[in-house]
């Protein structure tokens, strides 16, 4: 008791995926391990600040962080990037 839960709401979504960059790799889309760095915000944290784990989500800013949403077929993932 106390819990609440969203409404249940069918959307449709376009999902990507981002990487954190490693040293030495083959290929960097920007060139090199620096600008790839730079591109994905140091590969480190999400723009809320917590770091990156498996099942993060970057979202419009429309989905507070935190926000947790079910993805049939892979589970749930918070949203904490943009």
């Amino acid at each position: 008791s106390g819990t609440s839960f969203a409404a249940e709401t069918e959307k449709t979504f376009i999902v990507t995926a981002y990487y954190s960059p490693l040293p030495d790799q083959n290929f960097y889309l920007k060139g090199n391990f620096e600008a790839e760095k730079r591109l994905n915000g140091n590969g480190t944290n999400g723009a809320s600040g917590m770091p990156v784990f498996t099942g993060m989500i970057a979202a419009p800013k429309s989905y507070g962080f935190g926000t947790q949403i079910f993805f049939p077929g892979l589970g749930v993932g918070s949203v904490q990037d943009r």
